[in-house]
C-alpha cells in the first residue's frame, strides 16, 4: 500500500464519520494516536481487521470492490481454512491468524507476481 493515509480516509468515509476524533473512538484507540499514524503514513492493521466490516476491509484496504472467489493458484492450506470457517466469522480471520501470517502471505503472494511480471517483460522483448 502505497499510502496508509488513504486507508484511514476510506475508513471515515465508509463509516461515515467526519472528524479524526471520531475515527479514533470507532478504531478504539487515542486521538493522539491516530495522529501519529498520519504523520508517519502508519496504520495497525490488526485494529482496522478487528473493527472493520468483512465485506469492506478489502475496499479499505484497497480502494477496489472485492471479487469473491477462490483462487486456483491459491495454497491448499488456505482453500481448506475458508471451506472450514464458521458462519458469520471474519474472511481475514478465517484466513490469517495474525497480522504477521497475513504479510508473510502478502509477500509470497508479491514476490509470484514480481517473477510474473519480469517473465512477461521477457517475452515483451524477445517478440521479434
Amino acid at each position: 500500500m502505497k499510502d496508509r493515509i488513504e486507508i484511514l480516509n476510506r475508513i471515515k468515509s465508509r463509516y461515515h464519520l467526519k472528524t479524526d476524533l471520531e475515527l479514533s473512538k470507532f478504531l478504539g484507540i487515542g486521538a493522539t494516536t491516530l495522529g501519529m499514524w498520519r504523520k508517519r503514513n502508519h496504520v495497525d492493521f490488526e485494529v482496522i481487521f478487528n473493527k472493520c466490516d468483512e465485506d469492506t476491509v478489502f475496499w479499505i484496504l484497497t480502494g477496489k470492490e472485492q471479487q469473491l472467489t477462490v483462487a486456483t493458484d491459491m495454497p491448499e492450506e488456505l482453500k481448506k481454512k475458508i471451506q472450514e470457517a464458521p458462519e458469520g466469522e471474519s474472511l481475514i480471520k478465517q484466513l490469517f491468524q495474525s497480522k504477521d501470517e497475513l504479510i508473510a502471505y502478502l509477500r509470497q503472494d508479491n514476490e509470484q507476481l514480481k517473477e510474473q511480471l519480469k517473465e512477461l517483460k521477457e517475452k515483451r522483448d524477445n517478440k521479434p
